[in-house]
């Protein structure tokens, strides 16, 4: 019972140092403090508590010191690509927007992102501008756009930066981080749908390898005899993909259409799962 309580309690202090934006001493000290104190209430040995502190040794916390040496130490190392990515910050934290060009004027990177929020909306524009006056933002990538009526805050910071947006992120998932074409884009924004990003999502479906089993069914007959559950399953696995919001997401403005689907794939699913169920017999 003693141990388990201590292994919870251990457990929350580590957890929370993994959830610190920035771990600095004060965050380490808080860490420790809450470890030894479950130490002690368990009757463990002082001796122990006193290696933990000596043991945890914190160094350099200067943001611009561990940017300049990772970087070095990863050339050294030849590395092709190198990523410095900077905690969030808002237009109104100056000491930040410092920091941030203390860490550019170190490193000198050849390209610098703006990740932007599409979430926050109007302020995209005010937002993008300040990092412009700070830094020379070189591109832009645009987060959590899983709706086009988002997306005029990102032609907003567009215009503020004068830099082209790279990539889009439409949800949580690496699927989700799609590389930014403008017509697709600009197309949904005036809710007229991406059917070239559509076409893509649907031949990566690669519903061609059905083409023996979808000729079976033109001809109908005996089910049980022409197609076998495993190639019925597939096929309506595939046809489950079709409804996935990732596909979905790209008929977005297009009236309709996605309501059609849904009624087609509600449709297709019953009568498959009963020829499915004809065929198991």
């Amino acid at each position: 019972m003693v141990l388990a309580d201590l292994g919870r309690k251990i457990t929350s202090a580590l957890r929370s140092l993994s959830n610190a934006t920035i771990i600095n001493e004060e965050v380490l000290n808080a860490m420790l403090k809450e470890v030894c104190t479950a130490l002690l209430e368990a009757d463990v040995n002082i001796k122990l508590v006193k290696q933990l502190r000596e043991n945890v040794n914190y160094t350099e916390m200067d943001p611009v010191i561990i940017a300049s040496e990772g970087v070095e130490k990863f050339k050294n190392e030849n590395f092709e690509i190198i990523i410095v990515d900077t905690s969030g910050r808002h237009k109104q934290e100056d000491s930040l927007f410092e920091e941030m060009l203390q860490v550019a004027n170190a490193i000198q990177p050849d390209n610098i992102v703006y990740v932007m929020d599409a979430s926050i909306g109007q302020a995209c524009e005010a937002q993008a501008k300040a990092f412009k006056d700070k830094v020379d933002v070189a591109s832009v990538i645009v987060t959590k756009l899983d709706g086009h009526a988002k997306g005029g805050g990102a032609l907003s910071a567009v215009a503020a930066t004068k830099s082209p947006i790279i990539f889009i992120g439409t949800g949580e998932h690496i699927d989700d981080f799609e590389p930014f074409k403008t017509q697709p884009f600009i197309s949904k924004l005036l809710g007229m749908g991406d059917i070239e990003g559509l076409i893509d999502k649907v031949n990566e479906l690669k519903l061609d390898d059905n083409e023996a089993l979808i000729e079976k069914l033109k001809h109908g007959g005996d089910m049980s005899k022409n197609v076998s559950q495993s190639q019925m399953a597939k096929l309506n696995q595939q046809m489950a993909k079709m409804m996935d919001p990732r596909v979905l997401h790209h008929m977005g403005g297009m009236a309709g259409l996605q309501s059609m689907m849904r009624q087609f794939q509600q449709g297709a699913a019953g009568n498959m799962k009963g020829m499915m169920g004809f065929n198991n017999m």
